[in-house]
Formats: structure tokens, sequence, C-alpha cells
């Protein structure tokens, strides 16, 4: 980030993982924008080339043990276990969830959350053991055996054509997005026909949208 703009790390992906994810004590992500300031002003950012410094003397200054770093989080979510190729529940139960995995993870991890909590099957091709490959051919293909589809679009990628298909396989999804990222989305997404929905805050915002979308409530 540049100088002046360190509070701007909070909404890059790493930063997302961070606070939506693990639930990393805020205070501590603080320490380190401040130190990050601190060294910009001095003139010493240059010739500061490894980060593990700075999560030194962060460490030092909050009194943390740099070996036991995940005590600073509220949560430490299990990796999901690959499951096989395969088609479980029923259709009208069945939502597919997609979006940029490396990017957005943790608001696919909550609409996963909130999906299950009411009663219906997520599907999420990062979850399915699929060769690389084949990853375009299975997502088009459990994309067809759902009723709904609910996708993240804040960062483009090969959603995009999910999105695009989810229309031939007569699905109405749910497009959601942050606020911030609204006016800026690809042309491919304005030009589609279909309302994009914008959140804030994940926890607040995203599971009235979610609980809308699967009741039929909310407008397409």
């Amino acid at each position: 980030m540049d100088f002046g703009h360190e509070e701007e790390a909070d909404t890059a992906p790493a930063g997302l993982f961070l606070r939506d994810l693990f639930h990393i004590n805020p205070v501590f992500l603080r320490e380190i924008k401040r130190i990050v300031h601190e060294k910009k002003a001095g003139g010493l950012w240059k010739s500061l080339r490894d980060p593990l410094e700075i999560l030194k003397e962060a460490s030092e200054r909050m009194n943390v043990d740099t070996r036991n770093i995940l005590s600073l989080c509220s949560t430490v979510p299990r990796v999901p276990r690959k499951v096989p190729v395969g088609f479980p529940g029923p259709w009208e139960k069945r939502v597919f969830i997609g979006g940029n995995y490396i990017a957005h993870m943790p608001i696919l991890i909550k609409i996963k959350e909130i999906v299950i909590r009411l009663g219906y099957e997520p599907v999420i091709i990062d979850e399915i053991d699929v060769s690389g490959d084949l990853i375009h051919h299975h997502s088009l293909m459990y994309l067809h055996t759902c009723k709904f589809a609910i996708f993240e679009i804040t960062s483009p990628g090969g959603q995009l054509m999910e999105v695009e298909r989810a229309r031939d396989y007569d699905i109405k999804p749910l497009l959601v997005c942050t606020a911030a990222a609204a006016g800026s989305l690809s042309g491919m997404i304005q030009t589609i026909g279909l309302k994009t929905t914008t959140y804030g805050d994940i926890d607040r915002d995203i599971p009235p949208i979610v609980e809308a979308y699967l009741s039929g409530q909310l407008a397409s």
C-alpha cells in the first residue's frame, strides 16, 4: 500500500482472510499497519524486504509469541475435505456457490454456512475432488444439477462464464458484490440483464440476502 493508505490493507484478499475467516484480533492488525506507516515515514520502507521483521516487531509490542500466532484468532477454520464427484441432495435443495476462490473465499464460506443452516445443499467446485483439466467441465455439470446459484462477482473470473450459462439452465442466480465495487463491474455483468445485490459487512448483510433469495422474496 502507498504511504497513507495502510488502512486499505483490510480490504485486500489477505486482510479479508484474516479478518472474516480467522477473526484475528483487530488490535494486532492495527499495530502492523501502524508499524508500516512509521517505517514509510522514516524513509526505511525500501530497505525493509522481509515482512517477518514487521511481524516480529508487532509481536514484541503486543507481547505475542510469534510461534503461536493462531492464538490471536477467535476461530481456526478447518480445511474442507475434498469430496468425490457425485450429486448429494435433491435438485430443489441444491445451491451452486461460485466466485473468486482466491480473493473471496471468506464470503463463499459464509454463504455456504447460511445455505446449510437453511436446510439446503451447497455446491462449491473448489471442494470437489476433480482433476485440474476437468474443472471447467465439472463446474458446468454441477451447476446444471442445481435449482439455485449464488455468485460473488466482486473479482471477476471463471464465475462470469457460469453466470451466463446459468440462464441457459433456467436458473435465476443471485449475484452479490461489495458496495465499493458496484460501480466498476465488468461490461459483461452490466449488460447481462441480472440484478446485482451489494453488501458491506459480511455477517450483517449476507444472511438476510441469501435467506430472501432462497425463499423467493428477493426480486432477480
